[in-house]
């Protein structure tokens, strides 16, 4: 159940990108839920199944899929505290927080997401989390609080690691280029 929940996460990934169908994509995330829930129900404590149900929630865009995630995950942390997927979707979950408060102008705010995600996603590194779209969210964090020659560092060792996705590494690196301002909007 659990490797079927993977593949239906897969398929819906996969139909994003390439007819965007939203009631096709929502179909998997439910199929994927469902099989993570059977893997629940053969193993209570099973940590990827719980990080598996946050992460279809989270992503399937469902009215009230983020906060149902935001429940699992803390859930997943509480089985296995070193999850490392599990901190760096917190890590994600804090960034867009923190750019929905900057957008409103909520500086101060915006600054405690950002500064909490880039510890999430710093632990989640250090756990073994090594898939490049958490590596280049990382380097967006850091950019996010201005810390720009750190950023620098994570999009290249994004780039170092994963050599043949260089588009979003790449992006984040022209982010840092360009970047106006040597402080963050907050200072």
């Amino acid at each position: 159940s659990l490797k079927l929940g993977d593949t239906f996460v897969k398929l819906a990934e996969k139909e994003k990108t390439e007819s965007g169908d939203g009631t096709t994509i929502i179909n998997y995330y439910l199929d994927a839920e469902r099989n993570y829930g059977e893997a629940l129900k053969k193993d209570p404590k099973c940590a990827a199944a719980v990080y598996g149900m946050a992460s279809a929630n989270f992503e399937s865009g469902r009215t009230g899929g983020k906060e149902r995630a935001a429940e699992l995950v803390v859930q997943c942390l509480g089985i296995d505290g070193d999850f490392a997927k599990a901190h760096a979707l917190q890590g994600y979950m804090l960034y867009l927080d923190g750019r929905e408060l900057a957008a409103q102008k909520k500086d101060g705010d915006a600054k405690q997401k950002y500064m909490a995600a880039g510890e999430k996603y710093a632990l989640a590194l250090k756990l073994g989390d090594d898939e490049v779209l958490d590596m280049v969210r990382y380097g967006h964090t850091l950019l996010a609080q201005g810390r720009l020659d750190e950023a620098k560092a994570a999009y290249l060792a994004a780039l170092q690691r994963h050599p043949e996705s260089n588009v979003p590494v790449l992006s984040g690196l022209y982010h840092v280029a360009n970047r106006g301002e040597t402080k963050p909007s907050w200072t």
